[in-house]
């Protein structure tokens, strides 16, 4: 499909009210509007903006207040709903249908009265993993690093060239 044509359908849908669900949806969006340009009679202006109260963006929804930290549509969806994602390729298909079954999770926790409980959870698990991985990774990063640095200081053997000196 030309770029053209998807940005008019996507100007449409936003104008017909609907609702988007994603995961990261700010930055597709932030990425859709600074490419999106239309012709007008002189000039070419973008006109895509998708307001916010149309955006069900999981990143935001499973986040922590006050915690920068970011959560990853393959480990909420690994944590969550107990599937594993992105295991091969990235497949844009497969990450809408995961932040959807996510967001409709969310729902069910707050029907529930239970989504702060699972956020907390989550969060914790997440930590554990971290917490883990981290230092193996710095340990390997050190080790790494240092025999860079080895491998700068240390002078490759020279084999000794044969004389072309004839006494």
């Amino acid at each position: 499909m030309p770029l053209k044509v998807a940005y008019k359908k996507l100007r449409l849908l936003v104008d017909l009210g609907c609702i988007f669900v994603g995961h990261g949806l700010s930055k597709d969006f932030r990425t859709i509007s600074a490419n999106a340009f239309t012709w007008t009679r002189t000039t070419l202006t973008s006109d895509i903006f998708v307001p916010p109260d149309q955006v069900l963006d999981t990143v935001s929804i499973y986040s922590m207040p006050g915690s920068r930290r970011k959560l990853s549509l393959r480990f909420l969806s690994w944590y969550i709903l107990k599937k594993d994602i992105q295991t091969s390729t990235h497949d844009s298909i497969e990450d809408a249908r995961y932040a959807l079954l996510l967001y409709r999770k969310f729902l069910e926790y707050e029907s529930a009265g239970t989504f702060d409980d699972v956020m907390e959870d989550v969060f914790n698990e997440g930590h554990k993993i971290v917490s883990t991985c981290v230092p193996v990774y710095r340990k390997v990063n050190r080790l790494t690093r240092r025999a860079s640095r080895l491998h700068k200081t240390v002078r490759p053997l020279r084999h000794p060239q044969p004389s072309t000196h004839r006494p």
